[in-house]
C-alpha cells in the first residue's frame, strides 16, 4: 500500500489439529495477485527506495553481527550491538590512560566505561555530551572561517565565477549569432514560397526553423544578468554554510544519515584528564578533509579543489 499496490494470496492458513490454532504460511510467489492503484500511493518513489536500502543495510548489518557474536547470542544482544548511535561519537570515544571505551556514564555525560565498570583506571573525568559535541564541531569548523580560510574562500570564489562568466557570455554570442542565422534562413523560406515554391515542404521547414528560434529565444531571455565580484554577503554567507554542520546532525530527517556519514570519518577522540581538576582535553583522529568537505557541504574533490 506504501507504493500502491494491492496484494491479494500472499499466504494462506490451515487449522492445526493438536493445538487447534491456525497456521499462516507463505504462498508460492506465481500465486500471489497483485494489482497497481496508484491513487493510493502513500509515499513518494524515492522515499521507498531510501527506506529498502536502510533496510537491506541493517538486514545485513544484523547477519554480520550474529556471525561475530556467535549462535549462543539472543535477538535483544544482537539489536543492541547494531542500534543506531545516540551521538555521532558513539563508538569512537576512547580513554586516553586505560585505551578502554569511553560511553555515556550517567545523565548524559561521557567518561570512561572501564573506570564505571570497576577495572582500574585514573581516568576519573566526566563531561557533558553536548560540551564535548560542540567542542568536537567547533574543532573541525573553526579553521575554516579563519581569516586565511575566508581570504583563500574569497579568492576560489573570485575565480570560479570569472570562469562562470567567461562561458555565459560565450554562450550569450553564441546564442545571438544562431539567432541571427535562424531569422535568415526564415526569410528565406519566406520568399521561396511567395515564389511559388513547393508549399507543403516549405512549411514543414518554416515550422522547424520557428521551433529553432523559440528554443534560442527562450535561453536568452534566461540569462541571468552578469555577476559581481564577490556577492555583498559572502562572508555571512560562507560562515553560516561551514557552521551549518550542527543543524544537519540534529536534523530530524537527515541527522541520522549525516550521523553515520561523520562517523565513518572520525577515527577516535582521545579522552583525556587534564591537569587541573575537572579539565578534559581531547584529540580528534580521523579524516580530516572527508570531515571538512561534509561541513562546507561539498564533496572532497571539490573542497581540495
Amino acid at each position: 500500500m506504501y507504493v500502491g499496490i494491492l496484494v491479494w494470496n500472499r499466504q494462506s492458513s490451515r487449522k492445526s489439529r493438536e493445538s487447534g490454532n491456525r497456521i499462516f504460511r507463505k504462498n508460492p510467489e506465481d500465486q500471489v495477485d497483485r494489482e497497481a492503484v496508484p491513487e493510493l500511493r502513500i509515499v513518494p518513489e524515492d522515499l521507498w527506495q531510501a527506506v529498502k536500502k536502510r533496510q537491506n543495510t541493517i538486514r545485513e548489518t544484523l547477519e554480520k553481527k550474529k556471525k561475530e557474536l556467535g549462535r549462543s547470542a539472543g535477538h535483544a544482544e544482537t539489536m543492541n550491538a547494531v542500534r543506531r548511535p545516540t551521538s555521532f561519537l558513539s563508538g569512537r570515544m576512547v580513554c586516553g590512560v586505560c585505551g578502554g571505551s569511553v560511553g555515556l556514564v550517567l545523565r548524559g555525560r561521557w567518561g570512561c566505561l572501564g573506570r564505571h565498570r570497576g577495572v582500574i583506571c585514573d581516568n576519573n573525568r566526566t563531561i557533558k555530551r553536548e560540551f564535548v559535541e560542540e567542542r568536537v564541531l567547533s574543532g573541525l569548523t573553526g579553521p575554516m572561517v579563519s581569516e586565511q580560510a575566508l581570504q583563500e574562500a574569497v579568492a576560489a570564489y573570485r575565480v570560479e565565477f570569472a570562469a562562470l562568466r567567461r562561458r555565459r557570455r560565450s554562450q550569450f554570442e553564441s546564442d545571438h549569432h544562431a539567432l541571427k542565422a535562424v531569422n535568415g534562413k526564415i526569410r528565406n523560406v519566406m520568399n521561396a514560397i511567395e515564389s511559388g515554391g513547393d508549399f507543403p515542404i516549405l512549411t514543414q521547414r518554416l515550422g522547424e526553423l520557428a521551433a529553432e528560434k523559440k528554443v534560442i529565444e527562450e535561453r536568452l531571455e534566461d540569462t541571468p544578468a552578469d555577476l559581481p565580484d564577490v556577492m555583498p554577503d559572502f562572508e555571512q554567507s560562507y560562515r553560516q554554510r561551514v557552521s551549518g554542520l550542527a543543524e544537519v546532525l540534529a536534523d530530524p530527517v537527515i541527522g541520522q544519515e549525516s550521523t553515520n556519514a561523520l562517523q565513518a570519518l572520525i577515527e577516535k577522540v582521545t579522552f583525556m584528564p587534564g591537569a587541573v581538576r575537572g579539565e578534559v582535553s581531547l584529540k580528534l583522529s580521523g579524516d580530516l578533509a572527508g570531515i571538512l568537505a561534509m561541513a562546507s557541504g561539498k564533496g572532497a574533490a571539490e573542497l581540495m579543489t
